[in-house]
């Protein structure tokens, strides 16, 4: 009995501590924008069971802007960040897929414009 209740606490240590992978660092990515590329870094800290960060685009729309609504759900990574297009300030949503040293996914900004982004963690 002593020993099931050993392993049913390990099991259960395990559970609780195995999180996803550890998304802390600077990941380097593209997008396209009204069909320009754009390079995308993208600054993750690990923040108790979350994560907070910045990113920053090449085209200027965002430099070191915050994200926000940070959720890593498995390998879903979802986050937004505000921008300003030259007239306005617009929110995007970010929904990415994690493998590894990997994340793809898509974009959306609250205007309707959308894209795709590829990344890699450096």
């Amino acid at each position: 009995m002593k020993t099931l209740v050993i392993i049913l606490v390990l099991l259960l240590a395990a559970f609780t501590f195995a999180g996803g992978p550890d998304l802390s660092g600077t990941w380097k990515g593209d997008t396209e924008v009204d069909g320009a590329a754009v390079d995308l870094t993208l600054v993750l800290k690990k923040a108790g069971p979350s994560y907070s960060g910045t990113i920053t685009d090449s085209a200027g729309y965002s430099d070191n802007s915050k994200i926000a609504d940070v959720k890593l759900d498995g390998n879903q990574l979802s986050f937004s960040f505000m921008i300003n297009n030259g007239v306005e300030n617009l929110a995007v949503q970010v929904a990415l897929e994690v493998d590894e040293s990997t994340m793809k996914g898509n974009w959306e900004s609250e205007d309707g414009n959308y894209g795709s982004i590829n990344m890699e963690k450096i």
